[in-house]
């Protein structure tokens, strides 16, 4: 299976464990590593431009519900990496005005952003 068809998968919630282990398998990596890295490349799609908002948001919500079903959840030992959460977290934040916000604030340039440039900075440390 190839990277974009398994992000397509993603995005439309359709991506099946027994995919991932097998597309981890061919990657050598770890379920939860994968996820990280998954995680990673939509927020590095997104801040290039690559991928606008809309796109980036819709698949880090995917990947988000993939790695928090009961299934992923208890082949990895119910662990969410802070990473994940993170990126996930700033795509959310993205998604609406705050309290305070002006009408012509555009939410994911303010929140989503600078969010995702600390969560990848982070990683690299």
């Amino acid at each position: 299976m190839k990277l974009n068809d398994v992000l397509a998968l993603i995005r439309c919630n359709s991506l099946h464990l027994d995919n991932a282990l097998a597309y981890a398998g061919e990657k050598r990596v770890e379920l939860l590593d994968l996820i990280d890295g998954f995680a990673e490349l939509i927020a590095q799609r997104y801040l290039s431009g690559e991928w606008d908002y809309a796109l980036a948001d819709s698949t880090m919500n995917g990947l988000f519900n993939f790695a928090t079903s009961f299934e992923v959840l208890h082949v990895v030992g119910h662990e969410v990496r802070v990473f994940l959460l993170s990126v996930y977290t700033a795509f959310d934040q993205g998604e609406y005005h705050h309290p305070g916000d002006s009408e012509d604030l555009v939410p994911h340039v303010r929140y989503t952003k600078p969010m995702l440039i600390l969560a990848l900075d982070s990683r690299h440390a």
